[in-house]
């Protein structure tokens, strides 16, 4: 059906919020990435802006990107080439994701003028490193601006033990949905929940911090909750 936008075999409230999300932009735009163990798929990506290697997605260029499916080891990859040229952002909806990672994050936006996301449905993103990483050491892992959008219904859930929750080397802002970061699985956790080195801004979602260190911790001392 043109109308099952997550690709679940149905028409509902998740496909309704998901067009809501991106009203501005047509749905022949919309690029959808299938994740699975036993091979990412990619559909609608008319102009080659997703490139599969093993279980990596990596997203080249800014647009409108629907995520969903099940895969252990994987990555979605975010990194514009050219972010002068390309300098819109990249706007993600994360649609009953499930992804485990022990090597490196689950989410890492590497390069684009910011990365917005979606959150529709559960999705559920776990690190389960057994020893914190030298680089990139998050679960969610941005080297740009990172935004939950307000669009957000669903429900973000993200385990890391030893590895930040959710950072950003720069602002780190939570707008909607719901979003519950664990980062004290057990007695050798160690790890930081949600960490921003500008601003860490929560305005309008609902969140959940169990945390083995910090909570909420910005670089600058900059937190801001407005409401959440």
């Amino acid at each position: 059906s043109l109308a099952d936008m997550n690709g679940d075999g149905r028409v509902n409230v998740f496909d309704l919020s998901i067009l809501k999300g991106m009203v501005s932009n047509p749905v022949s735009d919309i690029i959808k990435i299938h994740l699975s163990d036993s091979g990412i798929t990619v559909e609608n990506d008319t102009k080659g802006a997703v490139s599969i290697n093993g279980k990596i997605a990596a997203i080249t260029s800014s647009g409108n990107y629907i995520v969903d499916g099940n895969i252990t080891e994987g990555q979605i990859l975010v990194n514009i080439p050219d972010v002068t040229a390309d300098a819109e952002a990249v706007e993600m909806t994360l649609s009953n994701v499930t992804m485990t990672n022990s090597t490196m994050p689950c989410i890492y936006s590497q390069s684009t003028d910011k990365l917005k996301i979606n959150v529709e449905g559960t999705n559920t993103l776990t690190d389960t490193a057994t020893a914190a990483y030298t680089d990139m050491d998050g679960c969610i892992y941005a080297l740009t601006d990172l935004t939950i959008t307000k669009n957000s219904t669903g429900t973000l859930n993200v385990t890391s033990s030893l590895n930040k929750g959710i950072y950003s080397d720069k602002d780190l802002k939570i707008n909607g949905g719901t979003v519950n970061v664990n980062t004290d699985v057990d007695d050798l956790s160690d790890a930081d929940a949600l960490v921003a080195d500008n601003t860490l801004s929560i305005d309008g979602a609902n969140v959940t911090v169990d945390s083995s260190a910090d909570g909420l911790k910005s670089k600058d001392e900059n937190v801001e909750v407005v409401s959440g």
